[in-house]
Parts: structure tokens; C-alpha cells; sequence
């Protein structure tokens, strides 16, 4: 009987299984350009069409799969397809239906990306009324940012009456590895930003509340800030109770830089203010030392839970005659 219409063994049976299974790298690879991926190193980025497919097959187990399961198909062609036709032709139609999926990766990858970009807007009034409560996401407004707008980044302006009129923050659509729906805004640093009459009135009751003495300035982080029906024009100090912060800086103002004026500032911070502020204090306090010259001094205090120091940078040798980078003095309450 002719070899190429015999039934095939239980050993070819076996191996033909394992050919068709060897697809599923390639179904894997076409799902991942449709869905995007999301490459994650030192940050994220999502990709998406035949750009996703790419950073998949190298940075995923794929860089090992496609590869085996090429060389399998091929070894498996060779050793089979002269002896089964009907083998050949299913074969050959699902590498026809492999191909044509690899082609419609970029067009289905677009639709899918325009598909979740509609659902933005609702998702980002979701994700602030949960971040700033309902009574602050009930009056925004959100638009795409056409400037910085792109199909894998997407970004939008966002009004509300907390911000004065024509005044926008901006909300954007992070890469995420379990989320396509996963966002960032940028609404604290514009309403508190450094330097900004909330950040100075803040600045000054933080001041007042830890006693600070005339010469010395407390810069905060303002980490959060519980809106509430708070409404651009109302009194900033409404917000103070309900304002999450990290003190991380601290401006001081000496007559004449000499290096018991900066030993004295240093000493001044930290045992009679640090402690009042212990609760607030990260792993880094700077003081920004400063002249009536305007010029510069960094104290860096520095308590890692073992051992507490200061590491000083003068950059252009006021106190200690040469510019010093790392001078450093241990600490003692």
C-alpha cells in the first residue's frame, strides 16, 4: 500500500500532537501584539502591534519558545509531510491562517488601542473620585492633551474648580503590567507648586506650628491633599488640616557664611527642630544654607536608623576656603 495514505502509528500520532501545540507560541506572540505589552525596566512602556510582538519575542519566555518551536515544525515537515498529504494540506492551512494572523496583528492592535482610549474619560472620572473624593470629580471637565497625545501615551487636560479658571492638570494613561487603565495626574504639584501661594501659606503655618526661629523656612512635600468641596478662591487654610506632607527641606538665612555659622544652623535644626518634626521627617533633610550674597550651602542630615550625620557641600569654598562636596560631621542628640 502506497505510504502516503497508510494510518499513521502511535508515534506519529504522538508527534503531530506536539506539531500543532508548537503554534501556540505564535498565537501567544499575535495576542500580545493586539493587547500590547508592557516592558518594564527602570520604568514601563507600552507597545502595541508589530512593535509589541518584537520586545515579546525577545523580552519574554517567547525569546525561547518561537525558536524550539520552529526548529520542531521544520524537523517534523521534513520527517513527515512526504508520507501524509492530508497531513501537508491541514499543514499548510494552518500556516496560511498563521501568516494572515501575523498581517492583521497592526490593524486589530489599532482598533484595540482606540477601543480602550474611548474609555478614558469614564475611567478617569472613576480613578479621581476615588483618588479625591466625589464631591471634587463631580465638576471636571477632561480632554485629550492634543499636544502630547499619542495613540500609546495618552494624555488629558483636566478642569476643575478647584484650579483657577484656565488652569488645567494633566492625567495620563501609565503602562502597567496588570492594568491598561492605570493613571497618574499631576494636580498636587500644580495646585501646591514650589514657590505657588499655597505652598507659601502652607510654608509659613508649618512655621508657625513647629516654631521654626525667624531666619529658618520649612519647603514641604505635599504628598496629598483631601480636596473635599474646597473651590478655587476659598481660604487656602481650609485645606491645612487636610494636607499630607513630608518635610524634606528647610531654607535657612545667615548674615555671613562661616563654618560656625553653618555648625550652628546645622546644630540649631537638629535638636531643637527635628525632634518636634520627627514624625514628618524622611530618610534625608536638607538645609539649603544661604547668605545675604545669595550664596549656597548644603547640609544633608542624614539618619539611616544606625548612625545620624551631615554631609556639607560647598561648592564655592565659603566656609571652608576650597569647594568641599562631602564633609561630613556625625550627629549626637
Amino acid at each position: 500500500m502506497d505510504k502516503k495514505t497508510n494510518a499513521m502509528t502511535s508515534d506519529e500520532l504522538f508527534e503531530t500532537f506536539f506539531f500543532f501545540v508548537s503554534f501556540i507560541p505564535y498565537i501567544w506572540l499575535m495576542y500580545n501584539g493586539i493587547n500590547g505589552f508592557v516592558f518594564a525596566f527602570r520604568g514601563a512602556a507600552h507597545f502595541y502591534g508589530s512593535d509589541a510582538m518584537i520586545m515579546s519575542l525577545f523580552f519574554s519566555p517567547l525569546v525561547i519558545l518561537v525558536p524550539i518551536s520552529l526548529i520542531y515544525q521544520i524537523r517534523f515537515a521534513i520527517k513527515h509531510f512526504g508520507d501524509h498529504r492530508a497531513l501537508l494540506a491541514v499543514s499548510l492551512i494552518l500556516v496560511v491562517c498563521t501568516i494572515a494572523g501575523f498581517i492583521a496583528v497592526n490593524p486589530l492592535s489599532r482598533r484595540v488601542m482606540l477601543s480602550r482610549a474611548s474609555k478614558d474619560p469614564d475611567k478617569i472620572h472613576e480613578y479621581l473620585s476615588n483618588k479625591y473624593g466625589d464631591d471634587f470629580a463631580a465638576g471636571i471637565t477632561v480632554k485629550k492633551d492634543l499636544y502630547e497625545h499619542s495613540e500609546t501615551d495618552r494624555f488629558y487636560r483636566v478642569t476643575t474648580a478647584v484650579l483657577p479658571k484656565g488652569e488645567y492638570f494633566t492625567v495620563r494613561n501609565e503602562p502597567h503590567p496588570k492594568d491598561v487603565y492605570f493613571y497618574s495626574d499631576d494636580l498636587i504639584e500644580v495646585f501646591a507648586k514650589e514657590g505657588g501661594p499655597f505652598e507659601k501659606e502652607f510654608s509659613d503655618h508649618l512655621d508657625d506650628e513647629y516654631d521654626l526661629p525667624d531666619n529658618m523656612d520649612i519647603k514641604p512635600l505635599i504628598k496629598s491633599i483631601e480636596f473635599g468641596d474646597y473651590r478655587s478662591g476659598d481660604q487656602y487654610s481650609d485645606l491645612f488640616d487636610r494636607t499630607d506632607y513630608e518635610i524634606d527641606k528647610i531654607d535657612i538665612y545667615v548674615n555671613e557664611h562661616t563654618e560656625r555659622s553653618v555648625r550652628d544652623s546645622i546644630e540649631k535644626v537638629w535638636k531643637d527642630i527635628c525632634p518636634s518634626i520627627n514624625d514628618k521627617l524622611g530618610y534625608l533633610l536638607t538645609l539649603y544654607i544661604e547668605d545675604r550674597d545669595y550664596h549656597m550651602v548644603y547640609a544633608n542630615i542624614i539618619d539611616d536608623g544606625n548612625e545620624q550625620y551631615v554631609k556639607i557641600r560647598d561648592d564655592e569654598g565659603n566656609v571652608f576656603g576650597t569647594p568641599v562636596e562631602d564633609y561630613r560631621i556625625d550627629l549626637e542628640r
